[in-house]
């Protein structure tokens, strides 16, 4: 669905296709957690104030960016500034104020007043402002954000620090301040704020969640499977929080080569003053079998390709939907060599959305986990790595359990960890550490032959 449109200056009008619109990314944020039905989106021009004066920034572009309008690098501090009318269609909702991301800290102001901080450049987060935000009347929006050059003590991904850290050599252009979409949205009085679908038992899905609002404490709450009808009824506890299971008489597991989802539709009140939300989940399980991968109980064997760069004018943030699924990971290669998985640094949730149903599987970072818990059921390659590397910092031999166990997965991935590689009493831990390895690439269905590539005599980048 649409949504509310702003009346925005036409010189800020970019081009999506042969179409051209005034605002970029248009699209609803949140496809897998879908509440489209009343939203307002705040992407486009907002005021913008740092250490060089006054200017205009296009949201959501890193200002490091061309097509911000600001495109400066190692700016450390910016604040944005932008007046929003609120429509006067949501009075008696909850008002939530979401942002896709913004790196580093942020401090967010309603009219003047502190309405909540975030810390952390790559996860979602959202502030409930109903008590600031009336419908029909306007507001000004204030975001504040410190994005330190020195990011050596923070999580910045491959983002370019001063001073350098280990990774310099393979590092990019940072990212700073807001880099994804910002919006409003309308949600029932009482409302699910968070929510988590699991489908490995491969019969049905369990659920868990908490409700926030008026009346959070026993609460029912509605759970319904499109298409199929099969449903539950659930009651929160006296701290908002809910729990159950949703059996399926035919369950449809998801594969790559049958990437069936499931839309399961939560509802907290009744009419107009009700809350619903609309989540995506396939059923599957990925185990350890040994040192292998299984899906669904059978042999995983993972082919596919790596997506890593930025794009030339938007740099991390993907100029618009289409753009981003056509470029992760080379998407038409992952299809001729029957790929079951594409890597890339943040995809997005349109990216994972539609790769999903592609019958691709996304291996993304470490710290969208929480973001995409429900929809992605699978091995995250880079958080395993980054446990192997935290295991060595801790003095954790290759003979320990975890490592073991690391060892096992990061196996079923087709790359072996060289014994020669024991970083039990090294002082100083990155990615050289793990140089001698042994990638081997099973290059495509029918191909018997495994070619290995022996890189232990240079560092192994695994980017």
């Amino acid at each position: 669905m649409c949504p509310v449109t702003q009346n925005i200056d036409a010189s800020h009008a970019v081009v999506r296709g042969t179409a051209v619109t005034a605002v970029p990314k248009p699209e609803y944020p949140r496809p897998d957690r879908d509440r489209s039905d009343r939203w307002l989106l705040l992407n486009g021009p907002w005021s913008f104030e740092s250490e060089y004066g006054s200017a205009t920034i296009t949201v959501p572009f890193a200002w490091e960016t061309e097509a911000s309008g600001v495109h400066r690098t190692w700016l450390e501090r910016g604040v944005y500034r932008r007046r929003v009318p609120v429509p006067a269609g949501w009075a008696g909702a909850s008002i939530v104020l979401c942002f896709g991301a913004v790196h580093h800290r942020a401090r967010v102001l309603v009219d003047g007043l502190e309405a909540g901080t975030h810390v952390g450049g790559y996860t979602s987060f959202e502030l409930d402002v109903t008590d600031r935000a009336t419908a029909g009347a306007e507001v000004e929006l204030t975001v504040e954000v410190d994005a330190p050059a020195d990011k050596r003590l923070i999580p910045h991904g491959k983002q370019r620090s001063i001073p350098r850290d280990d990774y310099d050599g393979v590092s990019f252009t940072p990212t700073s301040g807001i880099w994804q979409s910002v919006w409003l949205e309308a949600r029932g009085r009482t409302y699910v704020q968070t929510v988590a679908v699991r489908g490995d038992s491969l019969t049905g899905f369990d659920v868990t969640g908490t409700v926030v609002g008026d009346s959070p404490s026993r609460t029912r709450v509605d759970v319904v499977v499109d298409g199929s009808g099969e449903s539950t009824t659930l009651t929160s506890d006296d701290r908002g929080r809910f729990t159950g299971r949703v059996e399926l008489r035919t369950p449809h597991l998801w594969s790559p080569a049958d990437p069936h989802l499931y839309g399961l539709r939560f509802t907290v009140g009744e009419g107009a003053g009700g809350d619903h939300v609309r989540v995506t989940a396939g059923l599957r399980r990925i185990e350890v079998d040994g040192e292998q991968l299984t899906l669904n109980g059978e042999r995983l064997y993972l082919r596919g390709v790596l997506d890593q760069g930025d794009w030339p004018r938007t740099g991390l943030t993907a100029p618009d939907d289409d753009a981003a699924f056509r470029d992760l990971g080379g998407i038409d290669v992952a299809f001729r060599i029957q790929g079951e998985i594409v890597r890339s640094h943040d995809p997005g949730p349109h990216g994972t959305d539609r790769l999903d149903r592609a019958r691709l599987d996304i291996d993304g970072a470490e710290n969208l986990i929480r973001r995409d818990v429900a929809e992605k059921a699978d091995f995250l390659f880079h958080f395993l790595r980054e446990l192997a590397i935290g295991a060595a910092k801790q003095n954790i031999g290759l003979n320990s359990d975890l490592s073991k166990f690391l060892h096992a997965v990061l196996r079923g991935f087709r790359l072996e960890l060289g014994r020669r590689a024991d970083i039990r009493n090294q002082s100083k831990v990155n990615e050289k550490h793990v140089s001698r390895a042994r990638v081997r690439f099973h290059l495509a269905n029918g191909f018997e032959k495994r070619k290995a590539l022996d890189i232990a005599d240079r560092p192994a980048h695994f980017d």
